[in-house]
């Protein structure tokens, strides 16, 4: 699948190479984790750096996604906590890394 997405310059699309959405900046273990994929498949893993299978799960057809032009599923991971690195995978694709843990939206700013 070939999806475009707007870069920094307004009307100049790109290409990714994932076929399966996370949220890149990661997500608290305690809280909603959910994967969107825009093609028809059953059940998913989530795999640590290694390929380790750490955690799978059945997905949820959703429906059609006016903006995207998908018929999407949704794979809800929130039972999953334990903080690391990982991807997700379904069928032969696989998403962009992503972490799981307590610091994935704090900030540091140096005051130097």
């Amino acid at each position: 699948m070939n999806r475009k997405y707007f870069d920094t310059i307004p009307n100049t699309p790109r290409t990714t190479p994932f076929d399966i959405f996370v949220d890149q900046a990661g997500y608290c273990p305690k809280c909603m984790k959910r994967a969107i994929i825009p093609f028809e498949c059953d059940s998913f893993e989530i795999t640590d750096i290694n390929g380790n299978v750490r955690y799978s799960g059945n997905t949820t057809p959703s429906g059609y996604d006016k903006e995207s032009g998908d018929n999407i599923w949704l794979a809800d991971f929130s039972g999953f906590a334990e903080s690391g690195s990982y991807c997700f995978k379904a069928d032969d694709k696989t998403s962009a890394m992503f972490r799981i843990g307590d610091d994935v939206y704090l900030c540091k700013i140096n005051k130097n």
